[in-house]
């Protein structure tokens, strides 16, 4: 028997949707589902008397939606990680959950491997990503201020460096595509790669998805 569980709550103003999902973790040893609620109101309620890990948060939801929710989830609880789990897998569902602090967006038709694979993922990690979803976030970002400047974390980066950073992060591409894409050659694609690990303190690509995330960087360019 595992000492450590995964403490999970379900938010989804549909019944039949929560009870679906609760099925398919009755007999986990891994994972095991606190409480569930019809709305963010009810979670508040709940999240002062229990303690969990991971919140699976439905996004059409009447009164209170899953951005919102999900935004005072991270400003109240912070140490709580966000799933969004929804059937709208539409690319401006998924940035605006982004922007609201998920570590992960999974569709309903997700199978239990895939749904327990995320939720091992986010709880090792902090951050869970499918094929699909950073391409959907770096496809739709904004473009960056009139300076072409952004102060983040107390450093100042450059619209090419922004632009290294969404494709560094781009899980689909080998080097030889990012190198392309940027328009370098190998050794100065290498150079600017490890300059970037240090200035953000990063170390690596999945910390340097962390870090666009949480700062925000992933919304500031549009690649073309």
């Amino acid at each position: 028997m595992n000492i450590y569980i995964i403490k999970l709550a379900l938010v989804d103003d549909l019944k039949f949707s929560r009870d679906a999902t609760k099925l398919l973790f009755r007999n986990d040893h891994d994972i095991v589902i606190e409480f569930d609620s019809d709305s963010g109101k009810d979670l508040f309620k709940k999240l002062e008397k229990f303690h969990i890990d991971q919140i699976l948060m439905d996004v059409r939801m009447p009164v209170m939606d899953g951005v919102e929710t999900t935004l005072l989830v991270k400003k109240d609880f912070p140490a709580i990680k966000v799933i969004a789990y929804s059937v709208y897998c539409d690319p401006y569902t998924k940035i605006k959950m982004a922007e609201a602090g998920i570590s992960s967006f999974l569709g309903k038709d997700a199978g239990i491997m895939d749904i327990r694979k995320t939720i091992l993922e986010v709880d090792k990690n902090g951050v869970s990503f499918n094929d699909d979803f950073p391409k959907v976030l770096f496809d739709n970002l904004y473009k960056p201020n009139n300076k072409g400047i952004f102060l983040i974390a107390g450093e100042l980066y450059s619209v090419e460096e922004i632009k290294l950073i969404n494709v560094l992060c781009d899980g689909k591409k080998s080097n030889l595509e990012m190198v392309k894409k940027l328009h370098f050659d190998i050794r100065t694609f290498e150079r600017h790669k490890h300059d970037i690990f240090i200035k953000t303190k990063t170390g690596d690509i999945q910390n340097l998805v962390k870090f666009a995330i949480q700062h925000q960087i992933i919304p500031l360019y549009t690649i073309k």
